[in-house]
């Protein structure tokens, strides 16, 4: 009886050693605001940070090596439709070393969207307000998704060759003391010119933090130059960047763009602010100005209201707005 004991000890150990080397992990968030967007008349019910459930794996390998995967899909929470494209968000899988860095294959946020262009924004691309786009140099609409033509608008966010996502790409990043190199590389996309590849550099210490990305874009000569820094004092976080690339030297579609912005924690909250303009050509495309405030009702949730205004571009419905709730699971 007592070897029996004994044995299911044994063998209950190995098992949560063989458990404790593999794991799955759910995560997500989801999003819904009562508001009305920049350049449209329509009071609506929105999803202002692209809500997602998302899965990612972790197994040891030994010797320092893991293998890795995730993958992400986005949904409109309001009517439950989804992305043309199911894992939209990315899909990937690779080997991490711990002193080495992480390799990855699959579909991916671009280096320099994921490690500098999403940095800067205060709102995080998030909400009424989100700047990060038009930072950035990524021509896409509202949030993040295509332009909403259908109701008659379009969201003005972002004019440029930059990408969020590239699919059939290879992917490394690896830290090293308070250094974060980046890299990916994709195969040329259909009806693509060169073959899309992004770099980043990336620096924190104690308050500060600073990041340079470099994006060549699947079009023929679409480049992207960003730099980014962010410094901590007290209760507040100053960011600020600058954006340089063309959209085509043929044309001579030179892209410039400057945002500024903070966020300042006041109790369970945060005021944030931000202004951005672009340029291409030497003329303004985006001129915009966003303010919020976030309350933090637990480390999950928080209720957040927002109000943004486009300064030059466009004349009519100028304003934006925002009331809503986001959870994160």
């Amino acid at each position: 009886m007592k070897k029996s004991l004994l044995a299911l000890v044994v063998l209950g150990a190995f098992a949560s050693a063989a458990s404790a080397q593999s794991s799955v992990t759910i995560f997500g968030k989801i999003d819904q605001a009562a508001g009305k967007p920049i350049g449209t008349p329509q009071k609506q019910i929105i999803d202002t940070a692209g809500s997602r459930i998302a899965f990612r794996g972790f197994e040891d390998l030994g010797g320092g090596l893991a293998a890795v995967f995730a993958f992400e899909h986005r949904f409109n929470p309001d009517n439950g439709a989804g992305s043309a494209t199911f894992w939209d968000g990315y899909s990937y899988v690779g080997v991490r070393s711990a002193t080495l860095g992480t390799v990855t294959l699959g579909r991916h946020y671009t280096s320099a969207f994921q490690n500098v262009q999403a940095v800067l924004d205060p709102f995080a691309g998030e909400t009424v307000a989100a700047q990060r786009n038009i930072y950035a140099g990524i021509s896409y609409g509202t949030f993040g998704l295509p332009q909403d033509t259908a109701n008659g608008y379009a969201s003005l966010i972002g004019n440029g060759p930059a990408k969020v996502r590239v699919a059939n790409s290879v992917k490394y990043t690896g830290t090293f003391g308070g250094f974060t190199v980046g890299g990916d590389i994709a195969e040329t996309p259909a009806g693509g010119v060169d073959r899309p590849y992004s770099m980043t550099l990336t620096y924190a210490g104690g308050p500060f933090w600073a990041g340079v990305a470099f994006e060549d874009a699947s079009g023929a000569e679409d480049q992207v130059l960003n730099i980014a820094g962010k410094y901590t004092v007290g209760p507040a976080t100053i960011s600020a960047g600058l954006t340089e690339g063309k959209i085509n030297t043929a044309t001579n579609n030179k892209l410039r763009a400057y945002l500024v912005g903070a966020n300042i924690a006041v109790g369970a909250g945060d005021i944030k602010v931000s202004y951005v303009t672009s340029k291409v050509a030497g003329t303004t495309t985006n001129a915009r100005i966003g303010v919020g405030y976030h309350h933090n009702l637990s480390k999950r949730t928080k209720l957040y209201a927002d109000f943004a205004r486009e300064g030059k571009v466009i004349t009519a419905n100028k304003t934006g707005y925002d009331l809503g709730v986001q959870h994160n699971f």
